[in-house]
């Protein structure tokens, strides 16, 4: 493999990774924080279906919600200690948050095409 093109490689492949281990902890500390009565061996079940539901969606779909859960894990953790997070924000996307999104990255996108003199169109 060409040096440049094995270190992108690599470099996007960190990139899901990170968004993945994002979306899991995301999930674990909604789950915890929002569990009800009978639900407490239910979490990995939750996750499995949300994974089940994205690898049904298409591209643009999943990176809009990984691109959202990415930003939050951003804001959310880090120094932060579990007692002084606001858990009530901590949730992974809705429908209309990932949509808007799309819709945003799709401008984006034709901007930088704009910009590039090209149509944006492929």
């Amino acid at each position: 493999m060409i040096p440049g093109v094995e270190q992108a490689a690599a470099h996007a492949s960190n990139r899901r990774l990170r968004s993945r281990i994002a979306h899991l902890r995301i999930q674990t500390i909604s789950h915890y924080a929002r569990r009800g009565g009978g639900e407490s061996n239910r979490q990995w079940a939750i996750i499995d279906e949300q994974l089940m539901d994205l690898r049904g969606r298409p591209a643009l779909y999943r990176r809009a919600f990984y691109r959202l859960i990415i930003q939050l894990d951003a804001v959310t953790f880090g120094d932060t200690l579990y007692v002084d997070m606001d858990v009530d924000n901590i949730k992974v996307p809705s429908e209309e948050e990932v949509l808007a999104q799309m819709d945003l990255m799709a401008g984006e996108r034709l901007a930088a095409a704009e910009v590039n003199g090209g149509s944006g169109e492929e």
